[in-house]
């Protein structure tokens, strides 16, 4: 794997998709209910896996011990976000929300 190279052709295409995907998400679902629906779905299910994936490898490389503990404020924004998403429930983004402003 070679340098990271901050503004390099990789660089600009993940910071390009990360504007781009969620504005053709929005367009592509403004006004129908069941495809917004989907597609919040599709994204706490990906956020789910990226977290269950994150806490396997953190805990096979480094064990678990006081400096990784299982479950931190951002953890709990993480799953606070996708429940949001998944369930659609006001108190659920609430929480996602306020504890991304506390550094989550």
């Amino acid at each position: 794997m070679g340098l990271f190279r901050p503004w390099g052709l990789e660089h600009s295409a993940i910071l390009a998709a990360v504007v781009a995907l969620p504005a053709a998400l929005g367009l592509g679902t403004r006004g129908n209910v069941g495809r917004t629906a989907l597609v919040a779905r599709v994204f706490a299910l990906l956020l789910v896996g990226n977290e269950l994936i994150w806490w396997s490898f953190r805990y096979r490389e480094e064990g678990l011990g006081m400096h990784n503990l299982p479950l931190q404020l951002c953890d709990l924004g993480v799953w606070a976000a996708a429940a949001a998403s998944f369930f659609r429930r006001q108190f659920c983004f609430e929480f996602a929300y306020f504890a991304g402003l506390a550094g989550g």
